[in-house]
């Protein structure tokens, strides 16, 4: 960006330079505000194409993990070796993720369920992750807790 910047400033500023005397004068003032537009329109499209990516990036990660889960249930169901859930250290290993990153992607996911595993005295030891069709639905249909004032 900041080469196109310089680009436009040389192309506005230096190349009326190189002209001959028999050109009108050339308008300073009115070559510095359209490299400036140039300068402000080319910024919005840059970031404009870094959220997207931002957010198929974040897709990408979710679609792995849920696919990753999906796969390790069915082999899990059809071997006979329990349910698929899988800890966050698990997933972390093999989808080549960060914990922050694991993290983000599936609890933004609708067709992962999480649940706590809690060692003796009670207190959370582990966070385990499954695959599950009817996550979102299971969610959806409990009933709110609301607060009523009598």
């Amino acid at each position: 960006m900041i080469a196109l910047a310089a680009l436009a400033a040389w192309l506005f500023i230096c190349l009326p330079l190189l002209y001959s005397p028999a050109w009108p004068p050339f308008d300073w003032l009115a070559s510095l505000s359209v490299a400036a537009n140039i300068a402000q329109t080319l910024t919005g499209i840059f970031a404009a194409l870094a959220f997207f990516g931002y957010l198929q990036q974040k897709l990408q990660r979710r679609w792995k993990i849920e696919r990753y889960l999906e796969d390790e249930r069915r082999s899990a169901e059809n071997g006979g070796l329990g349910m698929g859930a899988k800890s966050i250290i698990h997933l972390m290993g093999n989808c080549s993720m960060t914990e922050a990153q694991v993290l983000e992607a599936v609890l933004g996911s609708t067709k992962i369920r999480s649940w706590v595993a809690a060692d003796d005295e009670g207190r959370a030891e582990r966070l385990f992750f499954q695959f599950s069709d009817d996550a979102w639905r299971k969610v959806r249909n409990q009933p709110s807790r609301r607060i009523t004032r009598r």
